[in-house]
């Protein structure tokens, strides 16, 4: 049994364990349920000024934005009023399907009919206007109350929007009370999935050629290719080989 040497043993034992050891990664990037994901992030966070003038103190200047029509009139309940005290604010969040695979209304495990609540944590919401990319226009036909469009107090009720891999939608939020900055928070549920803050690139940054996990199957096999290399070529391997043949 001449094969059967410290130096094979430590050299089949290496390779068995970079394979077994891209099988589990492997298995693993498969068994996590993370093939759907929904990624959120604030984009914008800032206060929306008033007029500062005897006529119109404490109410909205006009905009070109919708959700701002009528803040600057007075209603016959008085919501076109700033509150006393409170500061109005518009936050951009928005909302990306970063996943591997197409998330259908389906896809939506909770039992209410919107699909996601987006919490603004000391806000009320006050108003909400929908955007979304060139060519995504049917993403807005889904926020209608019929679909589970709701706010009220500090929660914005999200409806079961379909998004292919790379969709994405922007809600601008007009909310009153608290400060620019307070948490921002969106829960739900997916099957085989999860919905998490994620970041964008800095205008520095450059996106990432390959996943965490590929570069850790990478430096592994790596590891096991140099030790593999070294063992074949370690300074008197070949000579105590050739020595114990001819014995």
């Amino acid at each position: 049994m001449d094969w059967f040497s410290a130096e094979n043993v430590v050299a089949i034992g290496t390779a068995v364990l970079g394979v077994a050891a891209s099988i589990v990664l492997l298995w693993y990037e498969r068994r996590v349920p993370r093939r759907r994901h929904l990624g959120y992030r604030v984009q914008v966070d800032m206060p929306v000024r008033a007029r500062a003038d005897a006529r119109t103190a404490g109410r909205v200047t006009p905009g070109g934005l919708g959700l701002l029509d009528g803040l600057g009139e007075d209603g016959p309940d008085g919501e076109g009023r700033v509150p006393h005290g409170r500061v109005l604010s518009l936050v951009l969040l928005r909302v990306e399907n970063d996943g591997a695979e197409f998330l259908d209304s389906s896809h939506y495990t909770g039992h209410e009919l919107h699909g996601l609540t987006a919490e603004f944590t000391g806000r009320r919401v006050r108003g909400l206007d929908v955007t979304q990319r060139p060519g995504s226009d049917h993403l807005a036909t889904h926020f209608t109350p019929g679909a589970g469009l709701a706010w009220g107090e500090g929660t914005l009720k999200i409806p079961r929007v379909p998004l292919g891999r790379g969709e994405y939608y922007k809600l601008l939020v007009l909310l009153d009370g608290g400060a620019p900055g307070d948490p921002v928070t969106v829960r739900g549920g997916l099957l085989e999935g999860r919905v998490t803050p994620n970041r964008a690139l800095g205008p520095d940054d450059t996106p990432p050629l390959l996943s965490r996990w590929a570069w850790v199957i990478i430096s592994a096999l790596t590891a096991f290719v140099c030790v593999l290399t070294t063992l074949i070529l370690l300074p008197g391997r070949g000579s105590r080989s050739a020595a114990r043949r001819a014995a």
